[in-house]
């Protein structure tokens, strides 16, 4: 858990191949347990941090 605000977030690691899978299982269970849609951010890993020119 991450935040501070009423519903909070979670930052998630999943595998490539489970990420739709994911999404559809917690959207269900989060409307029916909270009563409105959630939202989901899907990001990739970058190469980290360089020194600019």
């Amino acid at each position: 858990m991450t935040g501070a605000g009423f519903g909070g977030c979670t930052v998630s690691i999943v595998k490539d191949e489970c990420i739709d899978s994911f999404i559809k299982n917690v959207s269900e269970a989060y409307l029916a347990k909270i009563g409105y849609k959630a939202d989901f951010y899907v990001l990739s890993i970058g190469d980290g941090p360089a020194k600019l020119d």
